[in-house]
């Protein structure tokens, strides 16, 4: 569980030593050049994180083997791009402003296309008094939810293959636990794979919370949305990976939250990311989840989902749960909270904030609708409230 790490500590015999006569056969290990896990994470380092600056959408060079569902379009590079270290560009500050504007084309202007009219599968409810008891809910229940709100798409999950959804391991979040009990298939990377894995046949890409991922990773995934991925971004990844990576969208504000779980409203719905979903639930949070601040408002991010009881612990006076916003072909949605169960309880499958008349929890299932929206291609719309 996040935050709340149990340091055990192991006693060594430091004065013992085992004495082999005759000589002695060493086996040499290659060392793990992979950094040492870490516990809780210094505020204060993340209080005063640097962002890199990386490129936007009009440096990007030809690289049509990592364009989703195997696209072979190709951008020319601008010529005012420099190389920074890790293979990460950024703009020269004497660049023209036409090398800064977003790409431009007929995607650009259907997926900025405002929802109209009544959303019939967003399920009406009101929220309840008292805030959810811990529940076990079985894998079945996960199932049954994605054969109700996608019956023709839980016919062909299982056909797809696992690359399609690629989960970047966190500290603190497992978004393939989840992805298992609505057996939709999927595979696991450490973010130190980021740089050998082709994205080819990559449709989405989650990245778990805490989002620890350097600046070579981070300009791979911004060229993996901007041809058209979705990624899904959790909790403390944003400020460990999203803001530094879309710098003009939104950040951590600093603000945290006291209470594990609030009140969740659904704001900006539309027929895809709301199938099924309810309009009040509750929302489970973690320790010290980072509370989100929208760069621009009014521009192209969509708040989703808010809570009045986190309005007082929001500096911005928001209390904003999950946001969604396109960039370039692609979307990429970030949530306060988790997609796995988030319990307090490792063992069993425990879910703290079960919403009513779906059984899974509100940010599961918007979640994945997200998830399945990606992997069916189906645009999300930008509906500006």
């Amino acid at each position: 569980m996040k935050r709340i790490a149990t340091a055990f500590k192991l006693g060594f015999l430091g004065t013992a030593m085992c004495l082999i006569a005759g000589p002695v056969s060493i086996q040499v290990v290659a060392a793990d050049t992979s950094p040492p896990p870490k516990t809780a994470p210094d505020r204060h380092l993340r209080l005063n994180r640097s962002s890199a600056s990386l490129a936007d959408p009009a440096s990007f060079g030809a690289q049509g083997e990592d364009l989703p569902n195997g696209s072979s379009e190709a951008h020319s590079a601008a010529s005012t791009t420099v190389s920074l270290q890790g293979g990460v560009t950024r703009l020269d500050s004497n660049a023209s402003d036409a090398a800064r504007s977003p790409i431009q084309g007929r995607i650009q202007d259907e997926q900025r296309m405002p929802f109209q009219g009544k959303i019939e599968s967003l399920i009406e409810t009101p929220l309840e008094a008292q805030k959810p008891r811990s529940e076990s809910i079985p894998p079945q229940t996960f199932r049954a939810w994605l054969e109700s709100a996608h019956p023709q798409f839980s016919l062909k999950a299982s056909q797809n293959a696992p690359e399609t959804v690629i989960c970047i391991k966190g500290r603190w979040d497992d978004s393939s636990k989840t992805l298992d009990k609505f057996q939709i298939p999927h595979s696991k990377i450490g973010s130190g794979k980021l740089a050998s894995t082709n994205f080819a046949n990559t449709r989405v890409i989650i990245v778990d919370c805490a989002g620890d991922i350097n600046n070579a990773g981070k300009q791979k995934l911004r060229d993996f949305v901007l041809r058209g991925g979705y990624l899904l971004s959790t909790d403390w990844a944003l400020d460990g990976f999203l803001t530094a990576t879309w710098p003009n969208s939104i950040k951590w504000n600093k603000g945290t939250n006291r209470r594990d779980i609030v009140d969740a409203t659904a704001f900006d719905t539309d027929p895809v990311l709301f199938n099924h979903v309810v309009s009040n639930a509750y929302w489970k949070l973690d320790q010290d989840s980072h509370l989100i601040h929208i760069e621009q408002p009014g521009t192209n991010v969509r708040i989703l989902a808010k809570s009045r009881q986190l309005v007082q612990d929001d500096p911005d006076r928001a209390g904003i749960l999950a946001v969604v916003f396109p960039f370039g072909r692609g979307f990429v949605m970030h949530m306060t909270g988790h997609f796995d169960n988030n319990s307090k309880l490792a063992i069993g499958n425990f879910l703290p904030d079960p919403a009513p008349r779906i059984g899974i929890s509100f940010r599961q299932a918007l979640a994945a609708n997200f998830v399945v929206a990606g992997l069916e291609g189906v645009k999300i719309p930008t509906r500006l409230r």
